[in-house]
């Protein structure tokens, strides 16, 4: 049984709502509470695990309660959330978990709905005020804690993180990295698709911006606004995120030198690392872009001769799949500026701790336990890369039988039962993984082909001849450097099985995935120019871009502050700020619903859509598309095409 703080017992906010916090103390003690004012109106409570809470939640964090009486999710209620974990200290409360309670079956919906979204890391566990108050046997806390702990599959979730509580192991290699970079080294981070390199490279920027003497410029180049630029653009852009108000645009005659005469004028005692993540994007002959394949070598010349003379101000990281952008010499007949410029380390695998301590933190939020023989023969199992590791956890997790929602146990024997269809639904995942040796690297690939079918002889007489192939798997993290065995189970499953012709080839796959990237190249820069003018014509010239970053988070707001209005919109929001746009002000986009039948657009729709384009993207996360789907996707692009384009002409 949980008390109540001294401090809090006596207060308002206590007394006001001391009915419904009983319900809470068989779980919890209460250890803070104030009322908060303005257009939302709420009281926050913190809650530390106590008595029977102590088996279900970590007793290290408090979390955070949010009294309301709303029939409905109040807007800005992260916001709200996050200014109460700062005013009371980040590392106290949990930044994970949410307890929010109001009224009435929308609210519930609109929380489940909340819940379902992928794009966000927090679990929001609703209370309904009127339920909790009548509820004389004690359950409902419980019940409701129990039905949405188990609500949302943390394990699925692939995209780079930020948040401190999802950023796992590594941490001597992120050290290294960061110290590197504050010391000025020019560093190329590469690895497999989806080892980790962008959360990396996020989590070194907020190490690194603890400190006054450096700051990390992220560039994103998956970003068309960004890929499309020629390269004077590029250096434009960079300049204004270091802080350079341009009164004139930079071009191909001046670019070069105004950039360099800027880099010259910095005198806020900071370097400056302009980090390049996912470089293949402006790689020539693999570019997004085809001016890349002569621009690329401009842009890396300039930068290069420009750092030579300012080197306390200015250094780079690159990062990507194919190390072979800083390990050839030559493009074409010409020098490549970015070979011997820059320190290449390649992202390692999780250690059994490692990977043990993720699947534990995660698992945690969800009511999910894994033995120890489970996450060492998890981690062993697939060579320690974080995202089959999750998504191997996700598939455990999704087949287990827990009807009454209660605490989920896996062990070794449970794992070894299910891992054999669970590797035969990741091979999609496995095509993911190793498309850039395939593509970039095909004599290593071979090599793999080779080990796959048990040909060790073989592969041991190419490695003697070729031991920069061997160099490169071992880098990958793909075969162990003393075994010369592959790492990863269910990359040599998918080899074998595929040479034996027991599953189709992947060109299918990869046809669906360029036909995607080529819809979303065409469509998102109709959709920034479409969402600009819409609002623009409701709410003025400069009213549009408050409404644009009033459904930006936040935290990723206030890094847009001093920046010009069409640069935001073009250069730096992705796709799903786009949709959070279009979702919050459907109203002002509504008249798309009108119009002949054939050419109307849904908000529905148009959200499936924006998903759709968005999970399937080549250097995502990528999820199987039927031939229906597929042939759906095509159609509604055309129609939103036509549309779009008809309302802009």
């Amino acid at each position: 049984m949980g008390i109540v703080a001294a401090s809090v017992i006596e207060s308002v906010e206590y007394r006001t709502n001391k009915s419904m916090l009983e319900k809470f103390l068989p779980f919890f003690s209460i250890t803070w509470a104030k009322k908060y004012a303005g257009k939302s109106k709420f009281t926050a409570i913190l809650l530390k695990p106590a008595g029977d809470g102590q088996r279900l939640f970590s007793k290290d964090r408090e979390i955070l309660l949010i009294i309301t009486k709303y029939n409905t999710l109040f807007p800005r209620l992260l916001d709200q959330a996050e200014r109460v974990r700062r005013e009371v200290g980040i590392t106290r409360v949990d930044p994970v978990l949410l307890f929010v309670t109001g009224s009435g079956e929308i609210f519930e919906k609109e929380t489940q709905d909340f819940n379902n979204r992928m794009d966000q890391l927090n679990i929001i566990i609703p209370f309904m005020n009127e339920a909790v108050l009548e509820d004389s046997e004690g359950h409902c806390v419980e019940r409701q804690i129990k039905k949405y702990r188990q609500f949302k599959d943390l394990f699925d979730i692939s995209d780079p993180v930020s948040e401190d509580i999802y950023y796992f192991g590594r941490q001597d290699f992120t050290k290294d990295v960061s110290d590197r970079l504050r010391r000025g080294n020019n560093i190329g981070i590469f690895g497999l698709r989806k080892m980790g390199k962008t959360s990396l490279i996020k989590r070194c920027e907020k190490i690194i911006g603890t400190y006054r003497d450096a700051k990390i410029v992220y560039i994103d180049l998956q970003n068309a606004a960004l890929y499309r630029m020629r390269w004077w653009e590029v250096l434009e852009d960079i300049s204004i995120r270091m802080g350079n108000n341009i009164k004139s645009k930079f071009n191909e005659e001046n670019g070069a030198k105004r950039f360099g005469n800027f880099i010259r004028k910095m005198d806020d005692g900071k370097r400056y690392i302009v980090a390049f993540d996912e470089i293949e994007h402006i790689c020539p002959g693999i570019a997004s872009a085809d001016h890349w394949n002569n621009d690329f070598i401009e842009l890396w010349k300039t930068l290069r001769s420009i750092q030579i003379e300012n080197k306390s101000k200015l250094s780079y990281l690159v990062s990507g799949v194919n190390a072979s952008v800083v390990e050839t010499s030559h493009i074409g007949e010409i020098d490549n500026p970015l070979f011997s410029m820059v320190s290449v380390m390649y992202m390692p695998e999780f250690s059994n701790s490692e990977s043990g301590l993720m699947i534990d933190t995660i698992g945690s939020y969800m009511g999910v336990d894994f033995d120890d023989d489970s996450k060492i023969f998890i981690n062993e199992r697939f060579g320690g890369h974080p995202l089959l590791i999750r998504l191997a956890c996700s598939r455990l997790f999704q087949k287990y039988d827990s009807p009454d929602s209660g605490d989920i146990i896996i062990t070794e024997s449970y794992v070894k039962s299910h891992i054999s269809s669970i590797e035969s639904d990741l091979y999609r995942f496995a095509t993911h993984i190793i498309f850039v040796l395939e593509k970039w690297y095909p004599n290593e690939y071979s090599m793999l082909e080779w080990l796959s079918q048990g040909e060790t002889e073989v592969f041991a007489d190419l490695a003697r001849k070729h031991p920069e192939y061997v160099s490169h798997l071992k880098n990958y993290r793909i075969i162990d450097s003393d075994s010369l065995q592959i790492k990863i189970n269910l990359i040599m499953k998918y080899l074998s099985n595929r040479l034996s012709g027991k599953i189709k080839d992947d060109t299918d796959i990869m046809s669906d995935w360029q036909d995607i990237t080529a819809i979303r190249n065409t469509i998102e820069p109709l959709l920034r120019k479409f969402i600009k003018a819409t609002l623009k014509y409701k709410y003025g010239k400069d009213g549009w871009i408050k409404k644009v970053l009033a459904a930006v988070p936040e935290k990723d707001r206030e890094k847009l502050v001093g920046i010009d209005a069409d640069d935001i919109l073009q250069s730096r929001l992705y796709l799903l700020n786009l949709r959070e746009i279009i979702n919050k002000y459907w109203d002002d986009f509504k008249f798309l619903e009108s119009g002949e039948k054939r050419n109307q657009i849904s908000k529905n729709s148009m959200l499936i859509f924006i998903d759709t384009i968005n999970n399937n993207r080549q250097d995502a996360h990528a999820k199987d598309v039927s031939p229906i789907e597929m042939d759906a996707l095509r159609i509604s692009s055309r129609n939103i095409k036509l549309v779009l384009e008809d309302y802009l002409s």
